[in-house]
């Protein structure tokens, strides 16, 4: 019986470390993917600027 509780103790030890260590995976994750949201409207609007002066030269250099 001790050596189950041995095992036991052992397992929890090491689920702890692990839940420690995914505990700032996760965290280091949400960070990026703030970053991310934050940075697609932004590049959003940039392509559409990009696009928008596209179509504006190629429209005024039709008409000349």
């Amino acid at each position: 019986m001790k050596a189950i509780e041995q095992d036991f103790k052992a397992l929890r030890k090491e689920l702890d470390v692990s839940l420690t260590e995914l505990r700032a995976q996760v965290k280091d994750l949400q960070a990026k993917a703030t970053k991310t949201v934050a940075e697609r409207p932004l590049l959003a609007l940039g392509v559409a600027f990009v696009v928008g002066m596209a179509f504006g030269i190629a429209l005024s250099r039709s008409r000349d």
